[in-house]
């Protein structure tokens, strides 16, 4: 919000992937005049019920993920989130190899150690 009103946009398309189209989404909610249409690319909402269906395999990866985050041990929580996100949560680890699965490991490590944006406020 403080974007479009520092760039003085009364409205916008807003397209979001991944976690900004769930900053998108929120956007949109807390202020739908400002929005002319949204774009989302594998996005999850905020607010959904986490688990409750999940079979045990992710279940079990989600709680890994959870004693990662806790234990801020950032390398093991890149590593189960390339398995999630990358392999996929029902595939086995490291189904995606190579350079992919190198780059995605530099990107997202870059993003686990990158200071937070803060809470959305309305």
């Amino acid at each position: 919000m403080a974007v479009l009103d520092a760039c003085r946009l009364s409205s916008v398309v807003l397209i979001g992937n991944s976690q900004g189209g769930r900053i998108a989404v929120d956007m949109t909610l807390l202020q739908p005049a400002r929005v002319k249409a949204l774009g989302l690319i594998g996005t999850c909402v905020s607010g959904v019920p986490e688990g409750a269906s999940w079979p045990p395999d992710v279940s079990e990866l989600y709680r890994e993920i959870e004693v990662a985050e806790a234990a801020s041990d950032l390398d093991l929580l890149n590593r189960f989130q390339a398995h999630l996100w990358l392999d996929g949560p029902s595939s086995i680890e490291g189904r995606v190899g190579g350079a992919t699965r190198e780059l995605f490991l530099d990107m997202n490590l870059r993003a686990l150690n990158a200071r937070s944006v803060g809470e959305i406020t309305d």
